[in-house]
């Protein structure tokens, strides 16, 4: 996605949020200097299990805590020997929020939530199996499916598979469990003495079918605003995906439609993404602070790939992707503006440059290579449930070429990388390496380019404690200047006003220690707490000599609800300066959905 639209001005920024929650998107935390088109990719496939050949005290045990992995036999009963055999026959068994023993006594919530809930209705867990009758299912299938039920957010991650297998036929019980699905939130703010606020319900199993809506009014900086957004991850029954999203106010008209058959998983035959977006509104350029000038946006985007898997095995896919990719954004200046005049030359340079208008039309293909090598892991992104991560390869390429003649600003070659490797050093901890940039390759040489290098490293201290470390640079050579990379409490350097650090480069680290308090608390929420230490520059090219480093330290606090739909954490930051800080700097508090890294 162009950089116009991954990051959205104004009011349509939750609806945007909203409409990627919808549809798998990354989490806003692994949202790490957007490139402009996003990868698109889904978790994986899922599947069932046999009540006589599960035992009641396995099916409702808690998988065992601890920092290491989590076996696939404990949530897949595997029969003796069984390698693969043709699907006969499927059930489902869903139950509802809480399960009776956690519905007595003090527990009226438990009881009045499974009353108000729509429980998901068992066609939409068999349509999320990816599976056909007759259709010849192994076990890296039946693991498959399991990741992609556990990843839905209307599903609890407690899913059971069961197995009752002869000669050459199977048949399978999936047992799930449902979240609260509806989300209602309200945000307030306040800046000198302005006030913004915005409510907003959101429910993601509508009716019990698996559908998500969101509906959102609010005030931000200059004027009120409404808007709503639709997803379906199973679209007319089939294996396709729909998003819609649209949002309006006094100068605010933004719209976005996204159709795609994702590949599930390796062994999918072909895959396709339709993306159309367009914004008309106001952004702010916040190289002048949190309240810098606003400038008038426009706009949008067209993207189409399409194509085939054309290599690979059971966890492992080559696929080609033909690609069409269309994009504009201009901007119009604010009446007035006032230069910044704080810092030396270069900081003055980048924060009086105009931001700039951008044309690109461009056709190519997309080459996408997976290798799975999943493991399950507790307290890397969550605090109190098991996640499955993907430690093998994910890596994207996207060659394509800029017509001038299609009206794009000059004849070029464009190039996007995303690369994703994990590490696995051990059961007590994993390690993951993205590399992210795109670019443009023409007479004048490499243009509008920017590289990310991010190692992300967790390693458990013990069942309740994790150490995690951050390592990031960002290089960039005559990028736009809505793009430049940027330090502070959004990003980096908890420590500092939002938005404070730019340059044509950036570099960071952070260290932080998070330790699971309290858990499952009258089954609703669990909390956590981190102690963070941060620290990062920034500087531009001829201008080294302007970048002094920065460092601050500070505590967190981290919620995340036991039973709501989503399982993101929220956290809340308070953070200090320790080296580095300037006149009027103190303490800043930050609140953000998802970890910081």
């Amino acid at each position: 996605m162009p950089a116009a639209a991954s990051r959205a001005p104004r009011g349509s920024g939750m609806l945007l949020l909203s409409l990627c929650l919808l549809l798998g998107c990354p989490s806003p935390a692994r949202a790490v200097s957007s490139t402009p088109l996003d990868r698109g990719g889904d978790p994986a496939t899922p599947l069932a299990e046999r009540p006589e050949v599960v035992a009641p005290a396995e099916r409702d045990a808690r998988p065992p805590d601890g920092p290491g992995a989590l076996p696939a036999d404990s949530l897949i009963a595997w029969p003796p020997d069984w390698v693969c055999g043709h699907l006969r026959h499927v059930t489902v068994e869903t139950a509802s929020i809480f399960r009776r023993g956690e519905q007595e006594g003090e527990y009226f919530h438990a009881r009045l939530a499974n009353a108000l809930h729509f429980k998901t209705r068992p066609e939409v867990v068999r349509r999320g199996l990816y599976l056909r009758r007759g259709q010849r299912v192994c076990r890296d299938d039946l693991e498959a499916a399991l990741r992609r039920l556990r990843n839905y957010g209307f599903l609890h991650g407690d899913v059971r598979i069961g197995i009752a297998a002869d000669a050459d036929s199977i048949d399978l019980v999936v047992r799930t469990r449902d979240v609260w699905s509806t989300r209602p939130a309200v945000k307030f703010g306040k800046q000198g003495s302005l006030w913004t606020w915005a409510a907003r319900l959101e429910e993601t199993n509508l009716l019990g079918l698996g559908k998500q809506f969101m509906v959102e009014v609010g005030h931000d900086e200059r004027e009120s605003f409404w808007g709503w957004a639709y997803g379906d991850p199973q679209w007319f029954g089939r294996d396709l995906a729909l998003g819609l999203s649209m949002a309006r106010g006094a100068e605010l008209r933004s719209e976005g439609l996204l159709v795609r058959r994702p590949f599930a998983r390796p062994t999918t035959p072909w895959g396709m993404r339709l993306d159309a977006w367009r914004y008309e509104g106001k952004r702010i350029d916040r190289r002048g602070g949190v309240n810098g000038p606003e400038w008038t946006t426009k706009a949008w985007l067209a993207l189409a790939r399409a194509g085939p898997r054309v290599a690979g095995g059971a966890r492992r896919a080559l696929r080609i992707l033909p690609t069409f990719y269309w994009a504009s954004e201009t901007y119009q200046p604010p009446d007035s503006t006032s230069p910044a005049t704080a810092g030396g030359p270069c900081a003055r340079r980048i924060a009086g440059e105009p931001l700039r208008d951008r044309e690109r039309r461009a056709v190519g293909l997309t080459l996408d290579w997976v290798r799975e090598a999943y493991v399950r892991r507790r307290g890397v992104d969550l605090l109190d449930a098991w996640e499955d991560i993907n430690l093998g390869t994910q890596a994207q390429a996207l060659l394509a070429y800029s017509l001038r003649r299609w009206g794009a600003e000059r004849d070029a070659g464009y190039l996007q990388l995303d690369l994703e490797q994990g590490l696995d050093p051990g059961r007590r901890g994993l390690a993951r390496l993205l590399v992210r940039g795109y670019g443009e390759v023409g007479a004048g040489g490499i243009g509008d380019a920017l590289l990310v290098l991010l190692l992300r490293g967790y390693a458990a201290l013990s069942n309740r404690q994790t150490l995690a470390l951050r390592l990031e640079a960002d290089l960039s050579r005559g990028l736009a200047p809505q793009d430049l990379p940027t330090l502070g409490a959004e990003h980096g350097l908890r420590g500092f006003d939002a938005y404070r650090f730019w340059g044509e480069h950036a570099c960071g680290a952070s260290l932080e220690n998070r330790v699971r308090l309290v858990e499952d608390v009258l089954g609703v929420l669990s909390l956590g707490g981190v102690v963070f230490l941060e620290a990062g520059t920034t500087w531009s090219r001829g201008c080294a000599s302007e970048a002094k480093g920065r460092a601050c330290a500070g505590v967190g606090l981290r919620v995340q609800g036991s039973r709501t739909s989503g399982r993101f954490v929220t956290r809340l930051d308070l953070g200090h300066p320790l080296a580095g800080a300037e006149e009027g700097d103190g303490w800043v508090a930050s609140v953000a959905l998802g970890q910081a890294f």
